[in-house]
């Protein structure tokens, strides 16, 4: 056997071995670090609040919602997003409001998005969110104008 830089050919291949395998655990370390993202248009969205963005108060809930937020006012609303258009529908009265959204950065953790309704352009994230029991569940914000409305996810779609 040759010698590489004054190591010994089997010399060289056990440390290839060790170089190879201190990768893959690094490599498996890594992707385990990362988690899976949802995406905008992987559920059929539920709305759980708004708030006002001028003083952070909330004004509308959801039903479900309603035993933790106190005078506010009661709204079911759902969002969807497919292939660059996202409606928000109010179940209560049939309104409906469709706009376009982009998504503008993706991380191991969220994905952030531009959204526009009409004349106001509004920024979006999907991400996990943990809570403090260490449940973890699927989330969306989305801020346009002076509200930010909180989605969790109703159906995968």
């Amino acid at each position: 056997m040759g010698y590489i830089n004054g190591i010994k050919g089997k010399e060289v291949q056990v440390i290839k071995k060790i170089l190879f395998l201190t990768m893959a655990l690094i490599l498996g370390v890594l992707a385990g670090c990362t988690e899976n993202v949802p995406e905008i248009d992987g559920f059929e969205w539920k709305m759980e609040s708004v708030q006002q963005g001028s003083d952070g108060r909330y004004i509308f809930c959801s039903p479900e919602m309603s035993d933790i937020f106190e005078n506010v006012e009661i709204a079911d609303v759902e969002c969807v997003a497919s292939d660059g258009k996202i409606t928000v529908i109010n179940n209560a009265d049939g309104k409906v409001c469709e706009g376009n959204y982009r998504i503008i950065s993706s991380d191991a953790k969220s994905e952030i998005y531009e959204i526009i309704f009409g004349e106001k352009t509004g920024y979006a994230v999907c991400a996990m969110t943990e809570y403090d029991d260490g449940t973890r569940k699927p989330t969306f914000v989305m801020n346009i104008g002076e509200m930010t409305v909180n989605f969790s996810p109703g159906t995968d779609l």
